[in-house]
């Protein structure tokens, strides 16, 4: 048994097969949200619309709807930077973290906006104590905020999204119940 776990551990510090590991549960085909699982609660506005077609090859996911462009998440733990604005002494980019378990994928998101430049000038001041902290991993003259955290689970034929999502309010909750 030890034998076992020693190259299981070297096989994840190492990479090797990777692609043919998959993580998480298999969330793969068509799903319908169901008419009493409309999105609930104060975020009821997020989620990923009323039909979705997921595929899943190994621990990468595809999220397809109809009213957005394809999704793409690699549930390896590794944080993935999308560039949302750039200008010159501004930069505005999202992070996303997807970790799969035997029971389900939790998508982690942040918005980092960078407001520093090189030839000296200062970031903007924020009115948040605790945006105006540069977090673990942040480059100085950046600001790293939670946008989401999205937890996708199945139970045989029933799929369910609950994301938090971070407001000025406070945190706001939803969730929906997908059927195939």
């Amino acid at each position: 048994m030890k034998r076992h776990l020693l190259v299981i551990a070297i096989a994840a510090a190492t990479g090797i097969g990777a692609q043919a590991v998959q993580t998480g549960p298999d969330v793969s085909g068509r799903w319908t949200r169901e008419a009493n699982g409309a999105p609930q609660g104060a975020g009821a506005n997020a989620g990923w619309g009323p039909s979705i077609e997921i595929q899943q090859i190994g621990n990468e996911l595809t999220v397809r709807s109809p009213d957005r462009p394809p999704t793409r998440y690699k549930a390896d733990g590794v944080e993935v930077t999308e560039t949302l604005e750039k200008a010159s002494c501004y930069e505005r980019s999202r992070v996303t973290k997807t970790v799969g378990t035997a029971r389900s994928f939790t998508i982690t998101t942040w918005l980092v906006t960078r407001t520093s430049c090189f030839h000296g000038e200062m970031r903007l001041p924020s009115a948040d104590p605790e945006a105006s902290r540069n977090a673990p991993g942040t480059p100085a003259g950046s600001t790293k905020v939670l946008e989401s955290v999205t937890n996708v689970g199945r139970v045989d034929d029933r799929l369910t999204v609950d994301t938090t999502t971070s407001s000025p309010g406070g945190p706001r909750t939803s969730s929906s119940t997908y059927r195939r």
